[in-house]
């Protein structure tokens, strides 16, 4: 409280409620004592206020940069996921094409067995053909034997009559 005078009367008025704030310390907040904040005890807890309240605010941003930082590395995790997926996939396409290979491979090796054996029936054929063309050379020898001993077998009938002949013809001259 501190007194006042309005006119010829004396006023009394809370200090921290006086509206120009003089208490006769000279800071004009009512409380006597040289502080700033009116509670008559020197200290000063608006800037204590103040002071947290930056504290809190400093804190809260830390925490957002903290989520900050979170959602920066859940996105890199994102990112790497999507990249271990690309190259799952890139491996799964490899490995398909290789597969493609080694089947377009045994189809191959598959068709020159196939040519192989047809080859081998080609030349098989041929062998046949040759041991038929080889028969057939033999019927024709054997069928010359045959002829020319027949030729011999009508040459020496022919002799034999000859020689009949030549025997009658000598047995009508002795006669």
């Amino acid at each position: 409280m501190w007194k006042d005078s309005v006119g010829s009367r004396a006023v009394y008025v809370r200090a921290d409620v006086h509206p120009e704030g003089r208490d006769g310390d000279g800071d004009r907040d009512g409380d006597r004592d040289g502080g700033i904040d009116g509670d008559r005890d020197g200290d000063i807890d608006e800037i204590e206020l103040e002071m947290e309240i930056e504290m809190e605010i400093k804190i809260e941003l830390e925490i957002e940069m903290e989520i900050e930082m979170e959602m920066e590395l859940e996105i890199e995790l994102e990112i790497e996921i999507e990249l271990e997926i690309e190259i799952e996939m890139e491996m799964e396409m490899k490995m398909k094409m290789k597969m493609e290979m080694e089947m377009e491979m045994e189809m191959d090796i598959e068709i020159e067995m196939e040519i192989e054996i047809e080859m081998e029936m080609k030349l098989e054929i041929k062998m046949e053909i040759e041991m038929e063309m080889e028969m057939d050379i033999e019927i024709e020898i054997e069928m010359e034997m045959e002829m020319e001993m027949e030729i011999e077998m009508e040459i020496e009938i022919k002799l034999e009559m000859e020689i009949e002949l030549d025997i009658e013809m000598e047995i009508e001259i002795e006669i």
